[in-house]
């Protein structure tokens, strides 16, 4: 199964180091997170098991995350931001039973703003603290040093390196494995909300 949560207009809306703050957005950003974070918990208190169920909620989710990112990019930024999306991550093969995902990021012309490293931060946070998963694991390349710090400041630890598990440009390669979790993990914006 696969739930992808776009949290791009979520990062700039609810939070994050160099985003302006939420209070700068006025009272309209608070409802909408407010909302939101109402919506999800109400979600979550339903504890699917069955794989009919997992669904329903997956869809269910989805249809709130659409609806927060569509209500965040109509709210007026102060800081002359265009609102734009600048990239998407994604929480993967969601396992409900062990309480664990997959995470997954993409950054558009952006990169090296701090953007992904808040978007990581939140998307962390949404899991911990929202999903009540335990346990975010990743894969980047050992070459990509910029992302690897990137994770590292949003709350991912290095675990491990997975040998010659990559085919790439036809050269076999090597696969850095990192991991972040909820006991570990410094909430940025939910845990407070709680």
């Amino acid at each position: 199964m696969l739930v992808v949560v776009a949290l791009a207009a979520l990062a700039s809306g609810c939070g994050g180091s160099s985003a302006p703050s939420r209070a700068s957005y006025g009272k309209e950003v608070d409802r909408v997170c407010a909302t939101l974070d109402d919506r999800v918990s109400a979600l979550q208190k339903k504890a699917p098991q069955t794989t009919d169920e997992i669904v329903a909620f997956a869809d269910d989710l989805q249809k709130v995350l659409d609806d927060g990112v569509r209500q965040l990019s109509e709210v007026d930024r102060p800081d002359g931001a265009d609102g734009a999306p600048v990239g998407t991550t994604g929480l993967m093969t969601i396992d409900w039973r062990q309480s664990r995902a997959t995470f997954g990021i993409s950054i558009g012309e952006r990169r090296g703003t701090g953007l992904g490293t808040d978007a990581t931060r939140l998307t962390l946070d949404w899991a911990f603290n929202m999903l009540g998963l335990h346990n975010v694991m990743l894969t980047v390349l050992p070459t990509n040093t910029a992302a690897i710090r990137a994770y590292e400041k949003a709350g991912f630890r290095r675990i491990g390196v997975r040998r010659d598990s990559l085919s790439v440009l036809g050269h076999r390669g090597d696969e850095v494995l990192m991991d972040a979790v909820a006991s570990e993990f410094d909430s940025p914006v939910l845990a407070a909300r709680r």
